[in-house]
């Protein structure tokens, strides 16, 4: 890539940068979330984390956030061999996910944190965030113009239903086992994570952690199941229109679930969590969107085969 094209494509990062955050911003001053602190039965750690942080490094995290975020978003428009508002859908419903599973997280682990009408808060913002920036993301990126057409074509090959039902079943399982390992060896490790859900700092062992959520919660595991098959009808198509090799759609969908399936959100002040909890978290998150993402690119990739070039008509004709 020469140097013209490195500055171009900067520059349209910055500018990716600064309309995902205005998105957003939009999107919490509609839906008024925010505005309701937390209730007081997280106790102790739920108080501490109202601490109102200073506005100035809200809003550089918040840059920093969505700078990650636009990077990756830049880099799947490049990689897609779709065009136009194709590309803009399946982003919308990247986008519309991560905010769908930020609520069903809130719901099930922080329901007596959190005021009663955050849930809906929290899908009026995505919903109004991935309705702004979605198509905005692909005109920056130049793919609304005449002539940004489709690069390849997916084949459509017969896949039987017990395929299709292998492959959603392989990816509720894995959900759930790279969930509650990367839990279990990333966040569990944090004596703050502990106290934060537990009022204990006791370590149990990975096996009796999950004897003790099975025996006290037996829908959890279903449950973390049907977030797995959400997280694939939500983002299988923004995987489908990623091109080249198998590898090439592993590692790009890696980053898509990474980047932008909530972990870089969590670098913003939390005002459920404390800090140690949050960055506890972020990192659990990362490592396993990182692999997941990889798992569900792999698996979903379809071959390609190159579009045609229309012949042009002779002037006999």
């Amino acid at each position: 890539m020469g140097l013209w094209k490195t500055l171009v494509l900067g520059l349209k990062v910055i500018a990716l940068t600064v309309v995902l955050t205005v998105s957003f911003i939009i999107g919490t001053m509609i839906s008024g979330i925010g505005q309701q602190a937390p209730t007081a039965a997280g106790g102790a750690a739920a108080a501490a984390s109202t601490a109102q942080p200073d506005p100035a490094t809200v809003m550089l995290l918040m840059l920093l956030a969505s700078l990650v975020q636009a990077v990756v978003v830049a880099y799947l428009v490049m990689e897609a061999r779709w065009g136009g508002w194709k590309i803009a859908g399946a982003l919308f419903l990247v986008f519309l996910n991560t905010f769908l599973q930020a609520r069903i997280e809130t719901a099930v682990y922080l329901r007596r944190q959190v005021p009663a009408n955050l849930g809906s808060q929290m899908l009026v913002t995505g919903l109004v965030t991935a309705l702004l920036f979605a198509p905005l993301a692909v005109m920056i990126m130049g793919r609304f113009r005449r002539g940004a057409v489709e690069t390849a074509r997916a084949e459509r090959p017969h896949v039987s239903w017990g395929e299709w039902v292998g492959k959603v079943a392989a990816v509720a399982v894995v959900f759930v086992a790279i969930y509650y390992l990367c839990g279990y060896y990333i966040a569990w490790q944090s004596p703050a994570v502990r106290l934060y859900y537990t009022h204990s700092t006791e370590l149990k062992t990975f096996w009796g952690n999950l004897a003790g959520i099975w025996s006290s919660t037996p829908w959890m595991m279903p449950l973390q199941s049907g977030r797995g098959l959400l997280w694939l009808v939500m983002t299988l198509p923004a995987v489908w229109m990623l091109g080249g090799s198998r590898r090439r759609v592993a590692f790009g969908t890696a980053l898509m679930y990474a980047a932008l399936g909530g972990s870089a959100m969590l670098i913003l002040p939390n005002p459920l969590m404390p800090p140690p909890v949050a960055h506890a978290h972020l990192a659990e998150t990362t490592v396993s969107s990182l692999l997941f993402g990889v798992f569900v690119g792999w698996l979903m990739k379809r071959r390609e085969v190159a579009v045609p070039a229309e012949k042009p008509l002779s002037k006999a004709a």
